[in-house]
């Protein structure tokens, strides 16, 4: 079967039964915290895909790590998961799960890319013009990528505005190769 539509499949069970017991955002916020452990922890990644560890062997590691951090459902659902031998779909389950919440809720991600790190406040001003623009809810996820220069580049959904200022440098030198010294000449005088 697809990868894809395993992770899917799992994400939409885990998603459902969560709004069946009404209990959708402690769910979220469990699958934030396993997330967030999986990016932090190397040595979970490690686990996950080793086949020397035994299927009982990973569902004790899974249980001690996250007993008493995570919803009975949760805690459940990871165990299913790895009594399945799906493990190593764990991360793509939270990310289709995330996708399924945010669709439920109508919120949409705003992609933020700037040059250098920006303060919580502007985060939140971004957020909140962005918000009243698009009147839905946004949740804005912020990357650093120093070789922008400056600017930003600023993508929601399929739409990206890039106003960095490495693009339009290369705008710039693209517009100059293209125009002969003439035409450049008669732009500026004209």
């Amino acid at each position: 079967m697809n990868q894809s539509k395993i992770s899917v499949r799992y994400a939409r069970a885990l998603f459902s039964l969560a709004e069946e017991k009404n209990l959708l955002e402690a769910i979220r916020d469990d699958m934030l915290l396993v997330s967030n452990i999986f990016k932090q922890v190397a040595e979970i990644n490690i686990i996950l895909e080793n086949p020397i560890v035994n299927t009982s062997g990973k569902q004790k590691i899974f249980a001690e790590i996250f007993k008493g951090r995570l919803n009975d459902l949760s805690l459940s659902f990871i165990d299913f998961i790895v009594k399945n031998k799906r493990e190593k779909y764990i991360r793509d389950i939270i990310r289709n799960f995330f996708d399924l919440y945010r669709a439920a809720k109508g919120i949409k991600v705003v992609h933020l890319t700037t040059a250098i790190p920006i303060d919580e406040q502007l985060k939140s001003e971004i957020s909140a013009i962005i918000h009243n623009l698009l009147n839905c809810n946004i949740e804005l996820q912020h990357f650093i990528k120093e070789d922008l220069l400056g600017g930003y580049i600023l993508r929601i959904d399929d739409k990206q505005y890039d106003a960095s200022i490495a693009t339009k440098l290369k705008e710039l030198k693209r517009e100059m190769i293209n125009t002969t010294f003439d035409e450049r000449f008669i732009k500026t005088t004209g």
